[in-house]
């Protein structure tokens, strides 16, 4: 397993690879299409050879959601492709039912489930590291 940590941060998240997943806080309340789209080129240029990895996302505490653009450009299958697994953070209520709505409507192939326990997470995503 890989024990190197990589840290970056992009325009809208700080990212971590550490032992072989992927770590991503989102730092924005909204994610729009355009700026995703620069995070996106910019993790792909630091971790593209690594593809696919578990990804564990963690949304802003104050998310207020994203748009239908924003959900479709994620289910996109170059975007999708590069997760083996996503676990999703939830912190309230409110975040609970934006990603089960993202989870619904998106139509992500990608293995995808919600956790409020970051431990939790990381256990459920070490089982999608790719050997």
């Amino acid at each position: 397993m890989n024990q190197e940590i990589i840290k970056i941060t992009t325009n809208i998240a700080e990212v971590t690879v550490e032992n072989s997943i992927l770590y991503m806080r989102f730092t924005v309340e909204n994610i729009d299409l355009e700026p995703l789209k620069k995070h996106n080129a910019t993790i792909n240029a630091a971790f593209g050879h690594l593809y696919p990895l578990p990804f564990i996302i963690e949304a802003s505490p104050t998310s207020r959601g994203v748009s239908k653009e924003v959900r479709d450009y994620s289910a996109l299958p170059e975007n999708a492709g590069r997760m083996s697994c996503m676990a999703v953070i939830i912190h309230s209520a409110f975040t609970r039912t934006i990603a089960n709505l993202f989870m619904k409507f998106a139509r992500i192939s990608t293995p995808t489930q919600m956790f409020s326990n970051l431990d939790l997470a990381k256990e459920w995503a070490k089982t999608f590291i790719k050997k």
